[in-house]
C-alpha cells in the first residue's frame, strides 16, 4: 500500500475573467498541451513542464499571483484518485 502526505494549504481559486479568457483563447493555449501555463491579467505569463517552473517565470515577470493550469494533451482525460 501506498500513503502520500499532502500539506494543506489554501487553494487559489480560478475566477471568471481567466476561465473566460481560457475558453476564447483554446487555439493559443492548445499548442501548449502537456505543459503547466501561469496566466494572470488576460496573458500567458509561464509556459513550462513543471507548475513550479511556470510560477517561477511569472515571479520573474513581477507577477505573483498568476493562476496555473495544466494544459491537456488532446489524447489525455481527466484522471480523479
Amino acid at each position: 500500500m501506498v500513503s502520500f502526505k499532502i500539506k494543506s494549504r489554501p487553494l487559489r481559486v480560478m475566477g471568471r475573467q481567466d476561465m473566460e479568457w481560457i475558453a476564447k483563447h483554446q487555439k493559443e493555449i492548445d499548442v501548449h498541451s502537456g505543459k503547466w501555463i501561469a496566466v494572470c491579467n488576460d496573458e500567458i505569463v509561464g509556459i513550462s513542464k513543471t507548475a513550479k517552473d511556470a510560477l517561477q517565470q511569472s515571479k520573474e515577470k513581477g507577477l505573483h499571483k498568476p493562476h496555473l493550469t495544466m494544459v491537456m494533451r488532446k489524447d489525455e482525460g481527466m484522471y480523479i484518485l
